[in-house]
């Protein structure tokens, strides 16, 4: 099993409570809804992954990793994770900001090893490739041709700017997948 960890919106619980599972949509994303031009990025990687995993699905679920030198890793439980996350806050602290409220919870979901290829990048890079994209040291032009083609051929390398917090891309949640379940968490305690 491979596990990965997401914060979702209460509503995604009574989703999988009604239907057994959760499937994203982009269309229905407060993020996309929020600031559009999102769009063609999450429009890009959802295209990848479904290229990859020979897939039809209409969104994605982001979920979290860590990398250890050229290694993808698990978190192990919620206190690895939050140390992690809170250890890497100046990477993470805009998107924690917007989750952080009792509206949210932080969910740890198991997969079965190989079941999918869920298109690890590092999250310093995925928000580089955010637009407006911005050139500041240490990314250049050459990074955008790196990072999207490192997405299309489903492989993550190294970051100019690595962060260490691994994005991951997970298709559903299916009750099962959810082992266990906190309230979301700030990165200041």
């Amino acid at each position: 099993m491979f596990r990965l960890w997401t914060v979702q919106h209460k509503s995604v619980l009574d989703v999988v409570e009604m239907n057994g599972y959760y499937q994203a949509d982009i269309s229905k994303s407060p993020f996309v809804i929020q600031s559009p031009p999102l769009e063609e990025l999450y429009r890009f990687l959802l295209d990848s992954f479904n290229k990859t995993n020979d897939f039809r699905l209409n969104g994605l679920i982001f979920g979290f990793a860590y990398r250890r030198d050229s290694q993808i890793c698990s978190f192990q439980n919620i206190h690895e994770f939050a140390a992690f996350v809170r250890q890497k806050r100046n990477a993470i602290a805009t998107l924690w900001r917007k989750l952080c409220s009792e509206d949210y919870v932080v969910m740890c979901l198991d997969y079965p090893e190989d079941s999918f290829n869920p298109l690890f990048i590092d999250i310093n890079d995925f928000q580089f490739l955010m637009p407006p994209i911005t050139i500041l040291h240490p990314y250049s032009y050459e990074s955008i041709a790196r990072i999207v083609t490192d997405i299309r051929h489903a492989r993550i390398s190294s970051s100019e700017f690595p962060s260490y917090l691994i994005q991951a891309h997970l298709p559903v949640i299916h009750e099962k997948n959810i082992t266990e379940m906190y309230h979301m968490f700030s990165l200041d305690s």
